[in-house]
């Protein structure tokens, strides 16, 4: 049993004893605090929790791992209502995710257990016309399905692999890669090889029937972009 405070974890155990049952493991503690009362999951895993010191902790037996890495405190450090954040979890095709979601900063970072590596989602808000949080701040199995909320009050939403779709809008992902560097001198990029599954369209009319890839990429660090290319994945079936 792991009782959070604001400085520090107590873990207690099960005594047997009738009277009083739960009692503190003897000097074993996490002296790493919970930042939140909605800060902290419980996973098939273990327990992730964003720490007073705003970095983001796994338990590995009876002590604390530090899983964030200093993108994602530095990320976590900018956040101005960090003491609301939701953590939550569910495991998807084999793939245990952790999320932490800001509303109020419009953020959601989430961890992989199985890769060890993070990733930023965000759901796309139309009135804004802009991506703001992942409105899935909680999970829930029920049916053979993972239940979620959405951006929008009163809904509800299950996640499925096969819809390329939220709440009717289109779903976008993106992966950037590492600095290119060769010692301070310029180089020439002749070709870019993309390996990927082609002819994975789903049946028309539904969206994601002819996936579109684009590609931008950028000459000074990051500062800016030139004009972005773009070729098809392939229709169902087109696999050349």
């Amino acid at each position: 049993l792991f009782i959070l405070g604001e400085r520090s974890i107590e873990i207690w155990y099960d005594s047997g004893v009738t009277a009083q049952p739960f009692r503190p493991i003897n000097q074993t503690f996490i002296q790493q605090g919970c930042i939140g009362k909605y800060a902290y999951t419980v996973s098939n895993s273990g327990l992730f929790w964003v720490g007073d010191n705003k970095s983001i902790f796994w338990t590995q037996s009876l002590s604390a791992q530090k899983i964030s890495n200093f993108g994602i405190d530095y990320e976590l450090s900018k956040l101005t209502n960090i003491e609301n954040i939701f953590v939550s979890s569910y495991v998807q095709e084999g793939h245990e995710f952790i999320t932490f979601t800001s509303i109020q900063d419009e953020f959601t970072i989430t961890y992989d257990t199985a890769t060890r590596s993070w990733h930023d989602r965000g759901s796309l808000n139309s009135a804004q016309n802009g991506q703001t949080y992942w409105g899935a701040t909680a999970a829930i199995s029920f049916n053979n399905q993972i239940i979620v909320p959405g951006i929008e009050v009163g809904k509800l939403f299950y996640l499925n692999q096969d819809i390329y779709t939220e709440n009717g809008s289109t779903m976008t992902s993106e992966v950037t890669s590492s600095t290119l560097f060769f010692n301070f001198n310029r180089f020439t990029v002749n070709q870019l090889v993309l390996i990927m599954e082609n002819g994975v369209g789903i049946s028309e009319p539904a969206q994601g029937s002819n996936p579109l890839i684009e590609m931008t990429f950028s000459i000074d660090g990051g500062n800016t972009w030139k004009t972005s290319r773009a070729t098809y994945v392939g229709k169902e079936g087109e696999y050349l």
